[in-house]
């Protein structure tokens, strides 16, 4: 496979994989393109940029069977800070903090991770700002 960076359409879906053939990323990537990713040897990082798309996060649990519990805290951005345990992946939500020295104020960002055997997903309130900006 090699080293192989893909720009791919305006979503807000990014895509970092490896396995013993090689790596590439993949950015601005439709839902259906990470299905191949769940049941895909090697590693992969799926970062959604936006909560407010329903459908996506939707479509990411179903392609990584997520509990219906878990799609539906995500884009919940009430949430306080939670770890839970399902028995094929762990689900933390956090709230990541930045000072904004314009404004004096301190922003906050839901944060949401989902650790599975052979993937990550992470799943920001906010376009890149922690993972990608």
């Amino acid at each position: 496979m090699g080293a192989v960076k893909n720009r791919m359409t305006g979503s807000p879906i990014s895509i970092i994989h490896y396995d013993e053939q090689g790596f590439e990323e993949k950015t601005g990537a439709p839902a259906p393109v990470c299905e191949a990713y769940a049941s895909s040897p090697g590693v992969t990082w799926i970062n959604i940029d936006s909560l407010t798309d329903t459908g996506i996060i939707k479509s990411i649990g179903e392609y990584f069977d997520l509990h219906e519990l878990t799609i539906e805290d995500i884009p919940n951005t009430t949430h306080r800070v939670k770890y839970e345990d399902f028995s094929s992946y762990v689900l933390i939500i956090l709230k990541m903090l930045s000072y904004s020295a314009q404004d004096k104020s301190i922003d906050t960002e839901q944060l949401s991770l989902v650790l599975g055997p052979n993937f990550v997903l992470t799943f920001q309130e906010k376009p890149g700002v922690f993972l990608t900006g």
